[in-house]
């Protein structure tokens, strides 16, 4: 099968546009290409994403695991951290569906998600541990952009008003 990959470049329209089929239609994924209030627009105004913005806002609130040992399905993970099945159910699911043809439910959230898993016993939130990562610079060839740089600063106070604000979601 070699001879047969076929490979998308990165700069390709098909590597930037990402769907799910959710639930009765395609809905586009928030990703590379978008500016910051595109983003935003998609998470707020589609069906697919209902429920996002409290589980973010609560996240850093929860409890983390400290045990590394411990393994749980995904679906229980991000349960567990966003505080609702909704977000699983509703991308996580497709997601890994279409990669692993498996259950959210039965894949083991150590082994496919190693980095999250590290990340949450390190830095006690999902929400914690991606502002740290941008505010150094993100990925990649650890320079960040200014744009990066800027959407730090709001993680960042995101992070340390979120109790307020997920008293005020609720």
């Amino acid at each position: 099968l070699e001879d047969e990959i076929q490979i998308t470049p990165k700069t390709s329209p098909a590597a930037k546009n990402r769907y799910i089929y959710y639930p009765d239609r395609l809905v586009k994924m928030p990703g590379p290409g978008q500016d910051l209030y595109e983003k935003l627009w998609t998470l707020m105004t589609e069906p697919a994403f209902k429920g996002w913005f409290p589980s973010v806002l609560g996240e850093v609130t929860r409890e983390p695991r400290r045990d590394k040992s411990m393994d749980e399905s995904i679906g229980d993970f991000l349960a567990r951290r966003l505080g609702s099945k909704q977000i699983g159910d509703n991308l996580a699911s497709a997601v890994y569906h279409g990669i692993y043809a498996g259950d959210i439910y039965q894949l083991s959230a150590k082994s496919l998600l190693p980095s999250l898993h590290a990340q949450e016993v390190m830095y006690g939130s999902l929400v914690r541990a991606a502002a740290e990562g941008m505010a150094a610079g993100g990925r990649g060839n650890g320079k960040a952009t200014f744009m990066q740089k800027d959407e730090a600063r709001i993680l960042q106070n995101l992070a340390r008003n979120l109790g307020t604000l997920a008293k005020v979601v609720e």
